[in-house]
């Protein structure tokens, strides 16, 4: 059903039928403090509207011109269809800010899990963490500490403190 009107609508779009309360296009401004999509809709004058959206969004489309339908034909609800694949990036962004690597990686095996931060590393569960730096500094937090080993539990270092 939703497959027989999106092709219905897309048809229409392609055959050039006006569609007064169908097909828009937007650009994707943001997004809200939930995790909503911002849309702008500068040719009527709507800007800044909350809208719903039916493909996944990510911060990497902001800028984007995006398509739009209106609940009830209403343009203050907007429900985003889908992104235009006509534009490579986004006006603001440039090939070298998309050429950087992702700040976190992640790789399991099954065996094995790496975890990979250019700067660090932190894993927390309520009061306690872990927290790896770049420059091999460790730092071990927690309301009690434990240490124990089967075989010897070794302690080295150029200088070892104890309190």
């Amino acid at each position: 059903m939703a497959t027989e009107a999106y092709d219905t609508v897309i048809g229409a779009v392609l055959a050039g039928a006006d569609v007064t309360h169908g097909v828009a296009i937007g650009s994707l401004t943001g997004f809200d403090d939930a995790g909503r999509p911002m849309v702008d809709r500068p040719d009527v004058g709507v800007t800044q509207v909350v809208a719903r959206s039916i493909v996944p969004l990510v911060e990497l489309t902001i800028g984007c011109d995006v398509a739009l339908l209106f609940e009830g034909g209403d343009p203050t609800r907007p429900i985003v269809i889908g992104v235009l694949q006509d534009q490579q990036l986004p006006p603001e962004r440039d090939d070298a800010e998309l050429a950087e690597p992702l700040p976190i990686e992640v790789e399991a095996d099954g065996q094995r899990v790496v975890l990979t931060g250019r700067e660090e590393v932190v894993l927390r569960c309520g009061k306690a963490s872990i927290q790896l730096l770049s420059d091999g500094t460790i730092r071990l937090r927690g309301t009690n500490v434990l240490s124990r080993a089967s075989a010897t539990n070794r302690i080295r270092g150029g200088n070892v403190q104890i309190n």
